[in-house]
């Protein structure tokens, strides 16, 4: 989804046209993520949350792995569906910002709940609020999703997929796509996709493409609407 849908949002250039230069295969999965604070936000739900962050503005921080990222955009979606005032601090990546929610120095993050997470959760220094998923997940059970909690799913996934060149002959695209879709039904990759808390897809290329049709343009129009500006190459 970055590659696909994301970059050529808020990247100034991009050498590719994401529906001309590329034909859809398959889906891996979707990466199913949560919201948590730090145990220092008095907040036990996303209401209490999203009260605290009005109250209090410009006291909710929280960090993502980068500008146009899906942590970043789950946190715009949430500030203008909430009403609340939310201060994006983008890192170059989520080890350190992980860091800087465990200690404190981040209130707020949104990210799936691998290993560590858990394992911050389970210390105390964190809580879960909600997830962001059609229906609870497995990791954290007892944690509502957001339209459970009132606030309705906020759109941001963040997926995985393989895509081919133009043109690829159909067999070929087929031949991969049974190939994903079968090995994902195995018993070991259901365990490999538990540990990476992703959903396995196993869709057509079609569907895949309708999936990617439906982001550009969903994040597209948000993308406008939320005022996220386009970001010059680095490097």
């Amino acid at each position: 989804v970055s590659q696909l849908v994301l970059n050529p949002l808020f990247a100034e250039k991009v050498p590719y046209d994401v529906l001309k230069d590329f034909v859809p295969i398959g889906m891996i999965g979707d990466l199913v993520m949560a919201l948590y604070v730090h145990n220092s936000i008095p907040a036990n739900n996303l209401k209490g949350l999203l009260d605290f962050a009005k109250a209090n503005p410009g006291k909710i921080n929280y960090g993502s792995s980068g500008i146009g990222m899906s942590f970043h955009l789950a946190g715009e979606m949430l500030s203008l569906r909430g009403g609340a005032s939310l201060t994006h601090v983008p890192y170059k990546g989520t080890a350190q910002a992980l860091q800087d929610l465990y200690a404190g120095r981040l209130q707020m993050m949104f990210y799936p709940p691998n290993k560590a997470v858990i394992g911050m959760i389970q210390s105390g220094a964190i809580r879960p609020l909600a997830a962001m998923s059609d229906k609870r997940l497995a990791q954290l059970p007892e944690v509502p999703t957001f339209a459970e909690a009132g606030v309705g799913n906020l759109g941001v996934t963040g997926w995985g997929g393989m895509t081919g060149p133009a043109g690829l002959p159909r067999d070929i695209v087929m031949r991969f796509n049974r190939a994903m879709n079968n090995a994902s039904a195995r018993p070991e990759m259901a365990k490999a996709f538990e540990t990476m808390t992703m959903v396995p897809a196993r869709i057509t290329p079609e569907e895949m493409g309708a999936r990617l049709k439906h982001d550009i343009d969903f994040w597209s129009e948000m993308v406008t609407k939320l005022g996220l500006k386009k970001q010059a190459a680095k490097g």
